[in-house]
């Protein structure tokens, strides 16, 4: 079983934006599911609220108010919606327009919990290398699948923006694999010219890993997918 070694943490800062404070890499590349913040539309272009539900006109009473996802115009009944949005960095609650509530809760649930997951790593057998298992954890600008063997064995990295198709192992057309039947998943992505396939397995990860293995590999799932979103 390869040894543990903890990822190390990216270095912030807390500095004031636009939209509100907000936690900035201080090597000035952050995460690769970083999302920046929007232009904002101009007050003289928008006389009334955008929400299509309200309309309402904007006067000496009725003030502007800017979502910090979209950057559309709303009055403050329809901006009361506050959450972080931690894809942007903004750590403390802002105004949210009802439709951009939902996406911050989600993104923020991703970020919070199943990317720390994803930096933590889970062990898995990789298909190319027989009788040992990997620590796979993301790099800590969540850019790289890293391999780590301990003094035993050692793999190049993947970029996730290599990948281009996953499936479940072992899945069959037009069965569905639940999670606990889950076995691992086939990485196809792109390396020195050519398409590559990689298999991440349970094979010899100990029974009270697996849960967290198959975690892992859900939640890699799910960062391909806001990464493809992005």
């Amino acid at each position: 079983k390869a040894r543990t070694i903890a990822p190390p943490k990216m270095q912030k800062r807390l500095v004031k934006g636009k939209g509100g404070l907000k936690m900035v890499a201080m090597d000035g590349k952050g995460s690769i599911f970083d999302i920046s913040e929007p232009q904002w539309k101009e007050d003289s272009t928008t006389p009334q609220c955008s929400s299509p539900s309200c309309k309402a006109k904007f006067d000496f009473f009725h003030r502007r108010h800017h979502c910090r996802i979209c950057g559309s115009v709303f009055c403050d009944s329809c901006t009361e919606h506050r959450q972080p949005v931690l894809r942007m960095g903004l750590v403390d609650p802002v105004r949210l327009c009802k439709t951009c509530e939902g996406k911050a809760k989600k993104d923020n649930h991703f970020v919070s919990s199943q990317l720390k997951s994803l930096l933590k790593g889970a062990h898995f057998s990789v298909s190319e290398v027989e009788g040992l298992t990997f620590r796979c954890h993301l790099s800590e600008d969540h850019s790289e699948i890293l391999f780590d063997g301990g003094t035993v064995s050692t793999r190049d990295p993947i970029q996730l923006r290599q990948i281009v198709e996953v499936k479940n192992a072992g899945e069959k057309e037009g069965i569905t694999t639940t999670h606990a039947d889950l076995s691992g998943l086939v990485l196809t992505y792109k390396g020195e010219g050519e398409e590559r396939v990689v298999e991440l397995g349970l094979k010899g990860v100990p029974e009270d890993e697996l849960k967290t293995s198959r975690d892992w590999l859900l939640f890699l799932k799910k960062a391909l997918k806001v990464l493809h979103e992005k």
